[in-house]
């Protein structure tokens, strides 16, 4: 039997007849058409609802006599087939876009191309060669109209397998709108660029000035013609310059100077046979922009609906079941739950492996934090998720009772030894005397210290001081696994129980792995040289705000180490829960977690493979991209700046999820990386709502003041300047992120500026959805 047939046929595939090479074709009489023919299908009516698929015996017997099978994609399902020169660019270019929205889509190898799988809410066109919306040249094959030729015998096609669920298709990748002035200006500027990549306009002179000449002519704004540059020159694009090109040819244009324009531009596309950019800048020429469009409800500030959820597709095994059947029986949010799972994790191989980036090494301790209001049953699922820890902590408690009853009465022996023998020094009046006895209880106490008692075995603690903390930490192998559903570790840290203010210095260095010590007086000096604590927490929404409102935890950097999840509260819609989880389920997790904490603290390097350390370096580069001035990152680059580390950390603790022992020997695969990349994309985005919810986040305060201020005066119109007469910000530097939110979250919309031809450019007009008004006060 042949194990694809199966998995296609339960992915909702249904299989046809092909030609292929069958001898009874007599295709040798047309060779040229052989490998065309090969795929036109024998069946017909394959494509009506009721259409049966063909057995798996009758693929294999058909296969077997030199017939092809195809299978109908299923109803629902659209398919990027990729098969032009430029495939392998383009395939890196749908990686990167849906990489940017955490998505993880089935990749098909062919011949001479890819096969990218998606589904998809929108009805697109079967067997249509089209242009994306992002500006590259794809066939879109549709669900219920077209087949493919998939792999019939093994996985070596697939880069990406099926994996029994599909992401939705994302809007860059949909068809580009021939209405859409954006769109437009994004194709035209994609194409464009391949043009001059290909050496089709070098000869022009002036083509920058002529290109940002026609976009000015054509009514295009400054932010679009900057954006379609940076689609042109790529990692040529320089923004500083290009900003001062539109500048002079902005002036230059409204001053009456000839410039070479929308003609002279329009000429060299001509006179280089390049038609279709010319129907391309002819309907940008022709498009005008409108701002009749209908309003949208906004988007309220504490609204996280539109937040991911977590890829649970990513994920593999014991772990992965555990999660889903967990968070089903608790009727939690999975997002949660698989973050405690990573802790676990984390806390089963701290101290056991690195990650070797090349550049650095990353440890495999994780810091995460859930949060959601009461009443979630956070209690319950993390104690079905830290149970194994638990478990495995008793037995080995329990184990070493004996040893440690045993040593402790020697050591209590030995000590009382020792105190004899120095009352016996001290009070002896001859020195030979004393000197003998000295001896004694320096040899006495030689063994105390060469033989200490053994600490109870200790792994995971729940409410603990920070000194408690540091002292089981130095007797655990500088290891320890702090997994809570309350947020009183974050008062234990500013303080709550000592005089001497906050201590932060253990939970910064514990997940650094920086060299920590403790000298308090009346104490034993504790030390340890690479620390790797685990941190798990479930916390309440009003937490979180106590945190941004608290000074100490401000510029330490500790936030900036935890991976959060804001998670979505199911209270008031679920149902009376009548099952549990699995006895096999959990037999299968407890025995993965066991084996994991059995594995010996060797701290292995692991390396990640040759194709997996481009995805990490890129994934780095993007998020280096996402904290640049008006990116994503750009208020929380403390938090940025460790998001790479962190998916190199989770790459680590799947890698061994997956392979246990063997993985110290191993490199981390593709898709691994990828998948942990994925899952660092969940994190961002729940990280920027989080420190929203501490206010943390500058944008979001500005956004709030100047929403504060039209609810006010309700302007149907304004520009940032009325902003600033009405507000106390001081400059346009503090209202701009505040604009821009409230743009992303539909409050309003930038109107095209009036072009007077004299003088300075108009100031930006914001106009305003009145919907606003059914709104309190943020």
């Amino acid at each position: 039997m042949i194990p694809l047939y199966e998995t296609y046929i339960a992915n909702g595939f249904k299989a046809l007849k092909c030609a292929g090479y069958h001898p009874s074709l007599n295709q040798e009489s047309d060779p040229g058409k052989k490998y065309k023919r090969a795929k036109t299908p024998i069946t017909t009516g394959y494509t009506v609802q009721d259409y049966n698929s063909l057995t798996v015996p009758e693929c294999e017997q058909w296969q077997a006599a030199g017939g092809w099978i195809g299978w109908v994609i299923p109803p629902g399902f659209v398919v990027l087939d990729i098969d032009n020169d430029k495939w392998e660019e383009r395939l890196d270019a749908v990686k990167a876009i849906c990489i940017k929205h955490g998505l993880f889509p089935p990749i098909h190898k062919t011949n001479k191309g890819v096969h990218v799988f998606f589904k998809t809410s929108v009805n697109i066109p079967g067997d249509s060669k089209g242009t994306t919306k992002a500006g590259f040249k794809v066939t879109y094959r549709a669900g219920g109209k077209n087949l493919l030729i998939l792999a019939p015998e093994n996985n070596r096609t697939w880069e990406i397998p099926l994996n029994g669920s599909l992401p939705e298709i994302p809007v860059e990748l949909r068809p580009f709108e021939a209405g859409n002035k954006e769109d437009i200006i994004n194709v035209f500027a994609v194409q464009l660029g391949d043009a001059i990549r290909a050496d089709l306009l070098s000869g022009y002179e002036d083509i920058d000035l002529a290109f940002m000449s026609f976009l000015i002519e054509a009514g295009i704004n400054k932010g679009q013609v900057l954006r379609a540059f940076e689609k042109v020159y790529q990692s040529k694009y320089d923004e500083r310059l290009t900003s001062q090109m539109y500048e002079r040819a902005e002036g230059r244009i409204k001053g009456g100077d000839k410039v070479r324009g929308a003609g002279s531009f329009i000429f060299a596309l001509k006179e280089k046979g390049l038609d279709e950019l010319i129907r391309l800048a002819q309907k940008i020429s022709g498009n005008s922009a409108s701002h009749n469009a209908e309003w949208t409800d906004p988007i309220p500030f504490n609204d996280y609906s539109t937040l991911p959820d977590f890829p649970l597709d990513v994920l593999s095994g014991p772990g992965r079941q555990m999660i889903e059947e967990v968070s089903e029986v608790t009727q939690v949010d999975p997002g949660m739950t698989a973050s405690i799972y990573l802790a676990v994790l984390s806390a089963c191989l701290a101290k056991k492996g690195a990650v070797d980036l090349i550049s650095h090494r990353e440890p495999l301790n994780l810091y995460t934090c859930s949060i959601l209001p009461s009443g979630n049953r956070k209690s319950s699922t993390m104690a079905l998720m830290t149970g194994p820890l638990y478990e495995y902590q008793a037995k080995r408690q329990e184990a070493m009772q004996g040893t440690i009853r045993e040593a402790l009465n020697a050591h209590r022996i030995r000590e009382a030894r020792l105190a004899k023998l120095q009352k016996q020094a001290a009070n002896a009046d001859k020195l030979e005397d004393r000197r003998i006895t000295e001896m004694a209880a320096a040899e006495t106490a030689r063994e105390i210290s060469e033989n200490p008692v053994p600490p109870t075995p200790l792994y995971i603690v729940d409410d603990i001081t920070t000194e408690a903390l540091g002292i089981h930490m130095t007797e655990s192998n500088e290891r320890m696994a702090v997994m809570s559903t309350e947020g009183g570790i974050f008062g234990i840290m500013a303080g709550r129980y000592s005089d001497r203010g906050g201590n932060f210095d253990l939970y910064l260095k514990g997940h650094s792995g920086d060299a920590w010590s403790s000298h308090r007086v009346g104490r034993d000096a504790k030390t340890m040289q690479f620390p790797a604590l685990t941190m798990c927490l479930t916390v309440q929404p009003e937490v979180i705000r106590g945190i941004g409102n608290n000074k100490q935890f401000v510029g330490l950097g500790l936030l900036a180490r935890f991976l959060y999840s804001q998670c979505e509260s199911q209270v008031g819609y679920r149902s009376r829960q009548t099952k549990s989880v699995s006895a096999s389920t959990v037999a299968a997790y407890q025995r993965q977690i066991e084996n994991l904490m059995d594995i010996p603290m060797t701290f292995s390097n692991i390396k990640l493979s040759p194709d997996a350390q481009p995805v990490w370096d890129e994934f780095y580069n993007d998020i280096e991209t996402d904290q640049r001035e008006g990116c994503s990152l750009h208020y929380l680059t403390d938090w940025g700046s460790k998001l790479p580390g962190a998916v190199a950390r989770i790459a680590g603790l799947l890698h061994f999820a997956q392979h246990g022992a063997k993985a110290i020997d191993l490199p981390i695969s593709v898709n691994i990386v990828s998948a942990s990349c994925v899952i660092g994309i969940y994190f961002k985005e729940h990280a920027v709502a989080t420190f929203g919810l501490m206010e943390a986040d500058l944008a979001l305060e500005s956004a709030k003041k100047i929403l504060s201020y039209l609810l006010r005066h309700s302007p149907e119109t304004f520009k940032g300047r009325d902003v600033l007469r009405h507000t106390n910000f001081k400059t346009m530097d503090e209202v701009s992120p505040g604009l821009k939110l409230l743009i992303e979250r539909g409050y309003i919309r930038a109107m095209e500026p009036i072009q007077s031809g004299i003088g300075r450019p108009e100031a930006m007009t914001y106009e305003v959805n009145q919907k606003i008004k059914t709104l309190e006060k943020p």
